[in-house]
């Protein structure tokens, strides 16, 4: 999952020619955005749901690879077996882990009705900046300008790094509201300063439009 659609395309013409390069099936690659004409989205939304909804199976499954931008988040019924999301707000890390093994299946991805899930530890994998001890104030945008440009509040994003970084592992929902309140709350940390002009930006345009 990336977020813009730039990246979203450049990754995914990354994976294409690396599958032909490898002599691998170009076509088990897809590509799920926002900007694609009503017509094709809905198209290639109602195909990612084949793929990767509820009632898909181990042979629709294997070997694919989507690449997606935010429109994974919504409403649609998913359930990836790996994924790797940009980094973004935990609230949306949240959103999108609800997309990860959504449903009970087997090792080899086909769908069952008890016992326990097949596929091993379920890792989400978030790619971004790393947490340090020295943080400039291009921390987030030197990594990702168009990232840093869509949640454009750096400080909440070094919070959400923060917070995962210490728990370590998250159990949803049982640790969202935790995992919330340490990034957005009353009494979230205190982000480094260097990024408190994102912050403030962030927050006086919220108070000027309110």
């Amino acid at each position: 999952i990336r977020n813009t659609v730039q990246e979203a395309r450049t990754g995914y013409l990354e994976l294409i020619n690396e599958f032909q390069a490898k002599g691998m099936e170009p076509s088990r690659v897809a590509l799920f955005h926002a900007r694609f004409m009503m017509g094709d989205r809905l198209k290639t939304e109602e195909e990612t749901l084949r793929q990767f909804g509820k009632e898909s199976d181990s042979d629709l499954r294997k070997g694919r690879i989507l690449v997606a931008t935010q429109v994974v988040e919504q409403s649609l019924d998913l359930d990836f077996d790996q994924m790797v999301t940009d980094l973004a707000p935990v609230d949306l890390i949240i959103q999108r882990a609800g997309r990860l093994r959504r449903h009970l299946r087997d090792s080899r991805g086909n769908r069952k009705e008890k016992g326990e899930d097949g596929r091993g530890e379920t890792i989400l994998h978030v790619f971004g900046p790393a947490e340090s001890s020295e943080i400039e104030s291009n921390w987030y945008s030197s990594f990702s300008r168009g990232s840093a440009f869509i949640y454009p509040d750096h400080g909440e994003i070094w919070r959400t790094v923060s917070v995962l970084k210490e728990k370590g592992h998250i159990q949803l929902p049982e640790d969202s509201r935790w995992l919330v309140e340490e990034v957005f709350g009353e009494h979230a940390r205190e982000i480094p300063e260097a990024l408190d002009a994102s912050s403030s930006r962030v927050e006086g345009q919220h108070n000027a439009n309110r």
